[in-house]
């Protein structure tokens, strides 16, 4: 077990390096076997996945597995964020969800988060459960039996998500507020302008600041972002402490 450890939520590997679409398929055994012994296997299990590189093939992949226990699996139509998939599961009465996602990792990292039946992280007792399953797949493999083609079914995981935010969120309140948005590369950008629009939010409460901490990589990034911050009306921050002081804190 020493390339699959779990901690919060699931599992998280380096992409083709300890997170391969082997690693996923006994990850995924050890899910199923769980939830075939401890939950209600006919309520199904939903998958999801964020837009990292190759979460939508993993998160196939680990659909496939699962069924082929006879299971019912809800795949993802699209990308979607871990909170949605939660609710769903929720909402939806399944076993559980997988979500592929390594949350604030870097990009070169993956990983596979298991959601339990109330929708939110497993309980400790739920995961020592799985890991002993996993410890069996270790040790025989997954067994080759066919994915069940028939079992899985494409969900939209996003639109009762957004409709349930919907209801809970004061927009008045929002729309008067301000924002400040850190941005990495003009597709950040555009993201904020979606964003805006949906919101209906005035240009001059947006406000953009370049994801940096050096000198260098705030100047290299201002020459793009002044100009977008100009053409959108958005304010912009030269994140000054950084140009002055750098790293340095408490100054």
């Amino acid at each position: 077990m020493s390339t699959i450890k779990f901690g919060t939520d699931g599992w998280r590997g380096v992409i083709a390096d300890d997170f391969t679409f082997a690693n996923v398929r006994k990850v995924a055994c050890a899910i199923a076997r769980y939830v075939v012994r401890a939950e209600k296997p006919n309520a199904g299990v939903l998958v999801g996945y964020d837009t990292r590189y190759g979460s939508e093939r993993f998160a196939r992949a680990a659909a496939e597995v699962v069924s082929m226990t006879g299971m019912p699996v809800w795949i993802a139509e699209k990308a979607c964020p871990s909170p949605a998939l939660s609710l769903l599961v929720r909402q939806r009465g399944a076993a559980g969800g997988i979500m592929i996602t390594a949350s604030h990792n870097p990009y070169r990292w993956n990983g596979m988060k298991f959601k339990a039946s109330y929708g939110s992280s497993a309980l400790p007792s739920i995961v020592a459960q799985v890991e002993k399953e996993l410890a069996t797949v270790l040790a025989n493999g997954v067994p080759p039996l066919p994915a069940q083609a028939a079992n899985i079914q494409s969900l939209d995981i996003l639109t009762p998500y957004c409709e349930t935010i919907e209801k809970l969120v004061d927009w008045d309140r929002i729309r008067a507020a301000n924002f400040k948005f850190v941005v990495d590369q003009p597709a950040d950008v555009a993201e904020v302008d979606t964003l805006a629009a949906t919101l209906s939010l005035a240009p001059e409460r947006v406000l953009l600041m370049p994801q940096a901490i050096t000198a260098d990589a705030v100047l290299s990034k201002s020459l793009w972002l002044v100009e977008a911050c100009k053409s959108r009306g958005y304010g912009y921050s030269p994140r000054l402490h950084i140009l002055l002081w750098g790293t340095k804190r408490g100054v």
